[in-house]
């Protein structure tokens, strides 16, 4: 699934794959898909609510730049240092 979503992510429809992802929980896949369709937001909270599929350190501190929320700042500070 990965390879294809990063083959034809351009070209499919965005709310139905989201949804579908979600459903059947491929946490990774929908970081990636919310990271090229500029969702940072989401991005951000999908790899914090599901670390053990979706976290990955050196994209989360690329998209971390970019979230426009900053209560996710202090949600991330919380959950790496457990603060």
């Amino acid at each position: 699934m990965r390879e294809h979503l990063e083959l034809f992510w351009s070209h499919i429809r965005k709310p139905k794959v989201l949804r579908a992802c979600e459903q059947v929980h491929l946490w990774s896949e929908l970081v990636f898909l919310y990271d090229k369709y500029e969702e940072f937001d989401n991005a951000i909270l999908t790899m914090m609510s599901h670390p053990s599929e979706a976290w990955r350190e050196n994209h989360f501190k690329y998209i971390i730049n970019k979230v426009a929320n900053v209560e996710l700042y202090y949600k991330s500070i919380d959950l790496l240092f457990g603060i």
